[in-house]
């Protein structure tokens, strides 16, 4: 059988009017669309018309999730997928990811991923400072951890945390604080002169210590779900490999996510047997740009499923 990958992109692979051609033309689509729709009063058929909604953390993660989960399931529909060797996501795409692993059922996890959002919208709310998430670019790891620890001193106002590890020197920084939170961290890897840094357009600083008082009741709502253990071998973002059912905690693993760091480059470097094949299902190409970028070797092939 040939080695395959499925794979979810997160936040930030929004565009405007995603779903919208794909719910008036696919049966299989628009059921599961509107099957969420119920859960989420229908805010995912209010995006179409108001693209607003996909900038705010609390519509836009149930709205990504859900629109994913309908692209596969369609595509199931349309013409099949060979069960992968590997499903995985990047940040808020694990979600889907676990629905396709058969951990969690359609309807538990809209409702899981509302709650998430919400939760994760009035912590960040709740707080007095300011967020920029950045892509920085052209820098390797060491180096970076060594200037954002440099950053405590010259900026003690503002809080720099690796919140994805992207490709072997590409990484998302979360910045917490106050004033510009962008200029210090220019100045500090102004040496690196073949350093970018890109702003990300997020609500929120994810995957940083904002977000580590949500653990428990993220543990608490898990819980109540009844989570299956994977039946397709799962990447695990937090954990920077696959899941081993009966050595990891799948509930401690999915609640320490919205804080954790994203260890999506070890995760995938640590797979022993590469991929012919990539299929991602994103609103627009995202994680195959990274993936081409890990050198997993020759011959490798890409499938975008869009919606």
């Amino acid at each position: 059988m040939t080695n395959q990958w499925l794979c979810f992109a997160g936040q930030g692979s929004q565009v405007p009017g995603m779903g919208q051609a794909r719910y008036g033309e696919a049966k299989t689509f628009r059921r599961f669309v509107d099957r969420a729709d119920e859960i989420l009063d229908g805010v995912i058929a209010a995006s179409f018309d108001d693209p607003s909604l996909l900038n705010q953390t609390r519509s836009l993660q149930p709205i990504l999730v859900a629109l994913m989960v309908a692209e596969y399931e369609q595509t199931l529909a349309e013409q099949g997928l060979p069960e992968p060797s590997l499903v995985f996501g990047h940040s808020l795409g694990e979600l889907p990811a676990l629905y396709v692993a058969g951990v969690i059922p359609f309807e538990a996890l809209i409702t899981f991923t509302k709650l998430r959002a919400d939760l994760m919208a009035d912590t960040w709310e709740q707080r007095a400072e300011s967020s920029q998430m950045v892509a920085v670019i052209g820098i390797e790891r060491n180096v970076l951890d060594r200037k954002l620890q440099e950053l405590k001193l010259s900026a003690p106002d503002i809080i720099y945390q690796v919140a994805t590890y992207n490709a072997k020197s590409a990484f998302g920084v979360s910045c917490i604080g106050v004033g510009d939170l962008i200029a210090p961290l220019k100045l500090k890897l102004s040496s690196q002169k073949q350093v970018r840094i890109i702003p990300i357009n997020t609500s929120a600083p994810f995957h940083s210590f904002v977000f580590d008082d949500l653990v428990l009741k993220f543990e608490w709502a898990l819980s109540g779900i009844g989570l299956k253990e994977p039946c397709i071998p799962w990447g695990s973002n937090t954990l920077g490999r696959r899941f081993i059912s009966g050595e990891d905690d799948l509930i401690d693993v999915l609640a320490l996510q919205p804080a954790a760091e994203v260890l999506f480059y070890p995760m995938l470097k640590r797979e022993a047997n590469p991929p012919k094949v990539v299929f991602e299902i994103a609103a627009k190409r995202t994680l195959s740009s990274l993936i081409r970028r890990m050198d997993l070797g020759a011959g490798l092939s890409f499938e975008l499923l869009t919606f």
